[in-house]
């Protein structure tokens, strides 16, 4: 009894992450995240290259300097060479790899960036983190997560014909969903708001309303100019920031005291103050734009793009559904609810030996 309840405790106790663990490991992968982000390492690169039978040797030398060289459990890896920046160049994809090397400025950052992250590695690994068994379980779910990606990128990427979408295609998802393709009816709308909601103080709502009326009068008059009335103030600070430009707006989506003024007046004309539940707003509007459909020749390229994304992750889907049919584990719900309590007995144990 006491050898089992030894051993259950070693085992919860491996298992278990510390807080400082965590810690540690997040800022050891955000930094080789961000690395990994800003490199020329794609998932698409590696996916053009995976077929390809590459497996550069280390060096002699790096062998025997990686057998004598310990951190604290585990080798540590010996500083960035060509061999390693070989293996960088093999996984990019033929036209990237050409684009680097012949870019001395590009394989500058390259080679800066993956000798940072060699450093960062050294590093950790210096500081023992590659020997934590919870380290090295994320390291190993993070390498089985590349080998999951690559395979279904390339069984989805052979199911689907690079010829996909055809212009007949296109044309047929244009013809078939013109509404994703009109232009509503709008109408080019300025504005200087001044807020005062209803339920506010009704003397401060005075003083707003005649400061209101002054702005109007100084537009009117032509001492001020509307941005520069905007400028000194409206309460809309997107406007305000762009000379009181709310934008194309459609004319069914304004409010009704907005719309109401807006369709009335005359382009270019100065109307209000015109009262809202949230303030004053004085308005000027620019000629209406009809509505209208966007030609096919206009949206051909994102119709392509969207019809290609989207059938991009059909095929992915179809590839996971397949895996999971051939390889798939069925599990009853008793089994399910068994693993769910051994689970949590174990989270219990855990912080009782901590």
């Amino acid at each position: 009894m006491a050898t089992s309840s030894k051993a259950r405790r070693n085992q919860t106790a491996a298992a278990h992450v510390s807080g400082a663990a965590r810690s540690t490991l997040l800022w050891v992968f955000i930094a080789i995240g961000a690395l990994l982000v800003a490199g020329a390492l794609t998932a698409t690169s590696l996916g053009d290259r995976i077929g390809l039978k590459f497996s550069p040797a280390p060096s002699a030398a790096a062998k025997s300097n990686g057998a004598q060289a310990k951190g604290r459990g585990s080798a540590v890896t010996e500083p960035f060479g060509i061999d390693d920046l070989r293996s960088v160049v093999a996984v990019l994809s033929e036209a990237e790899r050409a684009r680097v090397i012949g870019d001395k400025a590009a394989f500058a950052q390259l080679v800066q960036r993956e000798a940072a992250r060699r450093s960062l590695i050294r590093a950790a690994q210096s500081a023992g983190l590659d020997s934590r068994p919870e380290i090295a379980l994320l390291m190993q779910r993070n390498s089985e997560q590349v080998l999951v990606d690559s395979f279904v990128q390339l069984k989805a990427g052979a199911a689907l014909s690079a010829e996909f979408p055809s212009d007949a295609q296109v044309k047929a998802f244009y013809e078939n969903n013109p509404e994703r393709f009109r232009l509503d009816e709008r109408i080019p709308v300025w504005q200087i708001f001044l807020s005062a909601p209803k339920d506010g103080d009704p003397a401060a709502v005075t003083e707003i309303e005649k400061q209101a009326k002054a702005t109007a009068k100084a537009l009117k008059s032509g001492t001020l100019t509307f941005a520069e009335a905007a400028a000194q103030n409206s309460d809309h600070e997107p406007s305000r920031l762009n000379g009181g430009f709310m934008g194309n707006l459609r004319i069914s989506e304004l409010i009704p005291e907005i719309k109401a003024v807006a369709v009335e007046a005359k382009p270019g004309e100065i109307s209000g103050p015109v009262r809202s539940a949230a303030g004053f707003h004085l308005i000027k509007r620019g000629e209406r734009i009809e509505a209208r459909t966007l030609p096919l020749e206009r949206v051909a390229p994102q119709i392509r793009a969207s019809m290609r994304q989207a059938a991009e992750t059909r095929a992915r889907q179809r590839v996971v559904t397949q895996a999971q049919q051939q390889f798939g584990v069925t599990l009853s719900e008793a089994e399910l609810e068994r693993w769910r309590q051994t689970l949590g007995n174990d989270s219990i144990a855990a912080k009782r030996v901590d």
